[in-house]
């Protein structure tokens, strides 16, 4: 009896833990790491080698799949985007911002931060100039 009150509460931490900020938690993280039901999610900034903190909110996320099917979200307070509509990889994404405007050909998972981060081995973040 005594283990089910010490495994209760380390399990509803761990459920808290990776939803506790809600849409804005864990900016620059790979959001697919939790959330396995996204099919894209990412953060966008406002260069390469930005802090976490330093995300661009507003930004239109445009994923055309290779199915030619479009999936759009806006950039949240933190930078954080994110969609559980089907994405069907490769696909080309888009940011835009007002007259500002990048894209990647050929992207190959929705788990941007993946791919896009400050580690040594990282591509740099999601970012619109």
């Amino acid at each position: 009896m005594r283990t089910l009150f010490v495994v209760a509460p380390v399990a509803l931490l761990a459920l808290v833990a990776c939803d506790a900020n809600g849409p804005t938690m864990k900016p620059g993280e790979n959001c697919k790491g939790c959330h396995d039901n996204f099919s894209v999610a990412g953060t966008v900034y406002p260069s390469a080698q930005a802090q976490a903190s330093e995300g661009l909110s507003g930004v239109t996320v445009a994923v055309v799949d290779s199915a030619q099917k479009t999936v759009t979200m806006t950039s949240n307070s933190v930078g954080n985007f994110y969609s559980q509509e089907s994405v069907t990889w490769p696909a080309t994404i888009t940011l835009t911002l007002g007259t500002r405007t990048a894209s990647m050909q050929n992207g190959q998972s929705g788990a941007c931060a993946t791919c896009h981060n400050t580690s040594a081995t990282g591509q740099g973040r999601v970012y619109l100039p």
